[in-house]
């Protein structure tokens, strides 16, 4: 089994896990060094004029469907290269009051509890891994008098059909960079650049044709990056994933 040195993923309090290399990124940030990336996700952007500037205009847009990136996004996104892994090892993190908690605690949230995030609508629950161990105290919140734990989650790619958008290949590169500096727009300061609609579009459009995909992690730091993998429609059968350890905690 091979490991991703760019992997992540979250919703709320979940997370997935294995090592990596990396960079730092301040947002929102077009343009990385090539020989470390941006900052946070270790991506690389080439200032290639049409693409870099039709990504960023599509992300600011307020016509996704309409904008003319949408086709060449659409033609590119049904080419790219499937994870190639048997499975993957992936992890999910939450934080709990209660004690040690089943394994069966780790799912993914009712549709209908699903709050919005950088991948999914309100509303629209995903499953959020991280293949970083390190990323899941990145990525999970420590509520008060509460423990983080963490759940093994083996993902069999040969029955999933989940796309690979952590390479740095042509317009999906650009895109997904813009997805990744992508911020909440409800936070109290305007934000300057791409906010989640952007990349909950993207991630909709992905999810009529692949299962999943595996993105790049943005609580990376200079010298370690990680990746996320995303499961759409994960209610029926999230559960069949589970490793057979029990969840550790990761605050003693």
């Amino acid at each position: 089994m091979s490991k991703n040195p760019h992997a992540d993923l979250r919703e709320g309090h979940e997370v997935r896990i294995d090592q990596g290399a990396g960079v730092a990124r301040s947002h929102p940030t077009a343009v990385g060094d090539p020989a470390v990336g941006l900052a946070k996700t270790g991506r690389f952007r080439r200032l290639v004029p049409r693409e870099f500037d039709l990504a960023r205009a599509w992300a600011l847009s307020t016509g996704f469907e309409t904008h003319e990136a949408y086709a060449e996004f659409a033609a590119a996104m049904l080419k790219a290269p499937l994870v190639p892994d048997l499975e993957i090892v992936c992890y999910r993190g939450r934080s709990l009051a209660t004690g040690s908690p089943q394994r069966e605690c780790f799912g993914p949230p009712k549709d209908a509890q699903a709050r919005g995030n950088r991948y999914n609508a309100p509303g629209k629950a995903v499953l959020y891994l991280c293949d970083a161990a390190a990323a899941v105290a990145r990525e999970v919140h420590q509520g008060q008098g509460e423990r983080r734990w963490v759940q093994k989650f083996v993902i069999p790619t040969t029955r999933l059909r989940l796309a690979d958008f952590a390479p740095e290949e042509g317009f999906l590169n650009h895109v997904f960079g813009e997805t990744e500096d992508a911020i909440d727009p409800s936070t109290s300061v305007p934000p300057p650049g791409p906010t989640w609609a952007f990349s909950q579009f993207i991630a909709s459009c992905v999810g009529r044709q692949f299962d999943g995909m595996r993105v790049r992690g943005v609580r990376g730091e200079s010298g370690f990056a990680y990746c996320n993998i995303v499961i759409f429609d994960p209610a029926l059968r999230w559960s069949s994933w589970l490793d057979s350890s029990s969840p550790i905690p990761i605050d003693r």
